[in-house]
């Protein structure tokens, strides 16, 4: 049988032509009218006052019929106050009572009660007829949009372009509501005008507080375990350079170490620890890549990406744009749901999946400019470091007989203090610096129902650091699709992320802070030196080896699939099972020159300038079964139950290719 898959949009026609039918027949026994052209009696009434006005009654008695009444003020006025008690009465029964001595009296105008004095005729009831249209914020009509004339039943709804015609009689002052499912009603006092048009906005509910784990979802009062949710919102507020520089100024317990050594650098993740260092690291792992240091780490927190493992280069290079939560699980709790891998903690990441049934394209853009700060060096300029050595006793030698020392050091004294005179300050820190202007660029394109979810990002940041020749540029795309059929649910993410990171040839900002101001980068003849001391000891110029070809240059792709389904077995029962898949590649180049300066202390020639190439491929497979139980046991008791079991896999092979001499 050939089946129609097309848009939604033509069941949601068909659901309001329902809903129009089902509203307009809901009216009609609450306004229909007998043959005789009398009105039905409608509910019994029930209502008692005392000493009140002849209006407030007629108003006490319009709300409880829901009749339309007519009448004229002055002559309510003058009936002055009355005490009515009316118990289990139709209206007619109802309006003798309250009208019994006022010399008021009633009559029944097609669908309207005209209230007037005994002796004075009957007039024609004057009716208005209001149309109009009835929009949401997008400009879009709503149909099925409910109309009443305000303590009445008498109303319409608006038809599949959300327009609508309502007949009402001319009465003081008359009040039309506009009510629909998930809209805000409101409420229009008719002024003359016979055109009125509507805009009404979602009716947004606060949503319970939840907690999400990665493998399911609790609601935060329930939640036993120790856990901080943070909104993708709130860690926009904060910066837009990258999740962990926002977690870092927002949640003092997971605390991340920025390298001093090699300070604002966009190709070094920051070391962090959220319980604690549970592995003491032996050696020295600098010379380590990216991949060596921070997929291996065993300190640094488990990181979840909905609902699947990532590393920590994966969170670093993620858009912070499609973060719709952060949740840090930092107890035994987390250990309890992955197992020892949660020993240092776990950070649970949730991307936006928020989608509307009408095609939505959204764009963020931005500039972002990384300025160095060095305020907080108060250094000593060369004439005040020279003066200070002086008096420290550096140029004084231990011994006063030796006369070499003697005159070496003030030989030495002097070439500085020449130095100083002609004016030689180096601002060291300043040298390998600068002012990094990136921007980065993020699309989305949402669609869908509540059945169906698409959703395509792309993502495009380009991270220029403040030490000379650093940037890092990441390009990433992803499209999410989920389906929902009864009981079943599925979901499924591809991503591809390409990253290319460029180191910057000037080495470390550790390396600056070493030199003297006294000293020069620059010769007699205006070239950048290879020695940034003097002849009494030779001390590298960092500067010299950026002059030199040097080339530090990463990449690496990443596919990643994520497929996840879901089975309500019972209400409050399911079961789930996830598959994940990663690939990536990865390559890292460096090159130094025979002249560079890591190799002024090597003897032998051959071993000077090597050129390294680290060709990495790993693949990961991740498969996680569970069944969820959840029951809330009248209003003071909640069950919950979950079993997971899940299996890792992953492979790694790197070739490593190196040239000395």
């Amino acid at each position: 049988m050939k089946k129609n898959h097309g848009f939604p949009y033509k069941w949601g026609i068909k659901m309001r032509y329902v809903l129009l039918v089902i509203q307009v027949a809901l009216f009609l026994p609450q306004w229909g009218h007998a043959s005789n052209n009398v009105l039905l009696p409608g509910p019994k009434i029930s209502f008692s006052m005392k000493d009140a006005l002849m209006k407030d009654v007629i108003w006490e008695l319009e709300k409880r019929s829901g009749f339309v009444f007519a009448y004229n003020a002055n002559d309510l006025l003058k009936a002055g106050k009355v005490s009515v008690e009316v118990k289990d009465k139709d209206v007619y029964e109802a309006l003798d009572i309250c009208l019994k001595g006022t010399g008021l009296t009633y009559v029944v105008q097609q669908d309207v009660i005209v209230i007037k004095r005994a002796d004075a005729p009957v007039q024609e009831v004057k009716k208005v007829t209001i149309t109009g249209r009835v929009v949401d914020k997008d400009s879009l009509p709503l149909p099925g949009v409910t109309i009443l004339l305000k303590h009445t039943t008498m109303g319409v709804v608006t038809d599949q372009n959300g327009r609508y015609s309502i007949t009402i009689p001319d009465v003081q002052e008359p009040v039309l509501i506009f009510t629909f499912v998930g809209m805000k009603s409101r409420e229009v006092k008719y002024t003359g005008n016979n055109v009125i048009n509507i805009v009404l906005e979602d009716d947004v509910t606060e949503v319970e507080e939840v907690v999400v784990t990665g493998m399911f979802t609790r609601k935060a009062s329930s939640f036993t375990g120790s856990a901080t949710t943070i909104k993708g919102d709130e860690l926009l507020k904060v910066g837009n350079q990258n999740v962990f520089q926002s977690l870092k100024s927002m949640e003092p317990g997971l605390m991340i170490f920025e390298s001093l050594e090699f300070g604002s650098d966009p190709n070094r993740i920051p070391d962090m620890q959220l319980r604690g260092t549970s592995v003491i690291t032996m050696g020295d792992n600098s010379d380590l890549d990216l991949r060596g240091n921070y997929e291996n780490n065993p300190n640094i927190p488990l990181f979840i990406l909905d609902g699947f493992e990532a590393s920590a280069v994966k969170i670093f290079d993620l858009d912070i744009n499609r973060v719709e939560s952060v949740t840090i699980l930092k107890d035994a709790a987390a250990k309890a749901i992955y197992g020892s891998k949660a020993a240092n903690g776990v950070v649970v990441i949730e991307t936006k999946r928020n989608v509307s049934k009408n095609l939505r394209v959204s764009y963020s853009g931005s500039v972002d400019v990384q300025a160095p700060d060095l305020s907080s060096y108060n250094l000593c300029n060369a004439e005040e470091k020279l003066e200070a050595e002086r008096i420290y006793g550096m140029y004084t030698p231990s011994r006063r007989e030796n006369v070499d020392d003697i005159l070496r050091l003030e030989k030495l004294y002097m070439e500085r203090l020449s130095k100083v005179k002609a004016g030689v300050d180096t601002d060291w820190l300043a040298k390998p610096l600068r002012n990094g202007v990136g921007h980065k660029h993020s699309l989305m394109i949402e669609l869908g129902d509540k059945n169906i979810q698409l959703v395509a990002n792309v993502s495009y940041n380009d991270v220029v650091g403040v030490m000379k020749g650093s940037d890092r540029t990441n390009v990433a795309g992803s499209v999410f699709a989920s389906y929902r059929n009864n009981k079943f649910k599925f979901r499924n993410e591809l991503s591809v992320n390409m990253n290319k990171s460029n180191d910057s040839p000037y080495g470390s900002f550790a390396e600056y802070s070493k030199l003297n101001p006294y000293w020069s980068p620059v010769d007699e003849y205006g070239q950048i030196a290879k020695n940034a001391g003097d002849e009494e000891a030779f001390y590298g110029n960092p500067l010299y080896n950026a002059t030199l070809n040097t080339s530090l240059k990463d990449k690496y792709t990443e596919v990643t699939d994520n497929f996840e389904g879901e089975y309500d077995i019972l209400q409050g029962f399911k079961a789930k099972v996830r598959i994940g898949f990663n690939r990536k590649f990865s390559r890292s180049d460096q090159f130094y020159p025979a002249n560079h300066l890591k190799f002024n202390s090597e003897q032998e020639l051959q071993k000077k300038g090597s050129y390294q190439i680290n060709e990495g491929e790993s693949q990961t497979m991740n498969y996680d079964f569970s069944l969820n139980f959840s029951r809330q046991v009248k209003e003071l008791h909640y069950l919950f139950g979950f079993l997971s079991y899940s299996l890792d896999e992953t492979t790694y092979e790197e070739n490593i290719y190196k040239a000395e001499g």
